[in-house]
């Protein structure tokens, strides 16, 4: 879901560790790494290389979904907006598209996760991270990144207008029912 930023800034692992203690409201590193799981060598070890622990956080968000815990914030140093939640909170049924007739299970081989992994995203109590972002999909030639995150399809200059690409995004987060009768109206439609 994130890029590792701790390449792009100097102090990124402090600065991160400082929002995370933030949001966990605790002071000492020990009760952070204690709280993802890791050991106190663990984490001074990642500290040392700049290794933040992104999959431990995004996991305990996972495991605790009352736990308000903005992971975003985390990374980022920004809030989301209520928009941009919204967006995510799409992401599991958009997986679910990008999936398709496949099984969970074929799919989850096709993308390098496991079934469990796979079933907890798609019910929104687990955050996929970056790395199977990327694999859904390079796995779905016609699933696009930003489409798949919530936002419009990214589009080639020229291809789509503003409007087509307005009508295209509301017309995926339509139920299948729905789905057909607007098809069946643009045929007719066409027809004229």
């Amino acid at each position: 879901m994130f890029m590792n930023l701790s390449r792009c800034t100097m102090n990124f692992f402090e600065e991160a560790t400082l929002r995370l203690k933030q949001e966990l409201n605790v002071k000492q590193d020990r009760e952070v790494s204690a709280l993802l799981g890791l050991s106190p060598t663990s984490w001074a070890g990642r500290k040392t290389r700049g290794l933040f622990p992104e999959k431990e956080v995004l996991a305990l968000k996972g495991s605790n979904p009352d736990l308000e815990l903005d992971v975003h914030y985390v990374m980022t140093g920004t809030r989301l907006a209520d928009s941009t939640a919204q967006r995510l909170g799409a992401l599991p049924v958009r997986i679910r598209e990008a999936r398709g007739r496949r099984s969970t299970a074929a799919f989850a081989k096709l993308v390098g996760t496991d079934e469990a992994t796979l079933a907890k995203i798609e019910a929104g109590t687990q955050l996929p991270d970056h790395e199977l972002m990327m694999r859904i999909v390079d796995a779905n030639s016609d699933v696009d990144a930003n489409w798949l995150m919530g936002g419009a399809p990214t589009v080639l200059a020229g291809e789509l207008t503003e409007r087509e690409v307005i009508l295209m995004t509301n017309y995926r987060n339509l139920d299948a029912k729905v789905k057909r009768f607007i098809e069946q109206a643009c045929a007719a439609a066409a027809k004229l």
